[in-house]
């Protein structure tokens, strides 16, 4: 018979304990106490029940956690983060494109600067024209109007820029003196 009592959660190692589908691990032994208090959430669960599901924002979500290391959950893991974002590209989700785009463009989150495979990154944000779709435009404006670019087209920039002021993005506007 396994025991539950309460103490503070952070004292509490979860991954060793409740496995991704929120049932007890092979690591608890009959006669073992566990120990669970103060605000508990299923949230790590049915994240992972929903990356297990391929679902596209989850798992770019989950990818997020593990690049910041959100510490009530779970270690900083950049290789783990870069998986999962990558995961998520496959299966061509908005935020996990971002998340690429903008390491690639800025040479961060663990990635090289390489210009062209941020703006195909881009490129793809603003085919899905979501969440991203002002920023997205804006920052590949930013690029297009770069002449130290191989794909320069101030045209097209500057038209991208204007469509993301269009949508209130302050940084388009003010590159554009608005």
């Amino acid at each position: 018979m396994v025991k539950l009592q309460l103490i503070p959660q952070h004292l509490l190692n979860y991954d060793n304990y409740i496995d991704a589908n929120g049932g007890l691990s092979s690591n608890i032994v009959d006669g073992d106490i566990l120990n669970f208090s103060g605000e508990f959430s299923n949230k790590y669960i049915y994240l992972n029940k929903a990356v297990k599901m391929n679902c596209p924002r989850a798992i770019s979500t989950l990818a997020c956690a593990y690049g910041l290391g959100n510490v009530s959950i779970l270690g900083k893991d950049e290789g783990k983060s870069k998986e999962l974002t990558l995961k998520a590209v496959e299966l061509n989700d908005e935020l996990a494109l971002s998340i690429l785009a903008s390491g690639y463009n800025y040479g961060s989150n663990g990635y090289p600067k390489n210009v062209l495979k941020a703006k195909e990154y881009y490129e793809r944000c603003i085919e899905i024209g979501e969440l991203f779709y002002s920023s997205s435009l804006c920052e590949l404006g930013l690029e297009l109007c770069d002449n130290r670019n191989e794909f320069f087209d101030l045209e097209r920039g500057i038209n991208l820029l204007s469509k993301a002021a269009d949508l209130e993005d302050s940084t388009a506007a003010n590159y554009l003196g608005h």
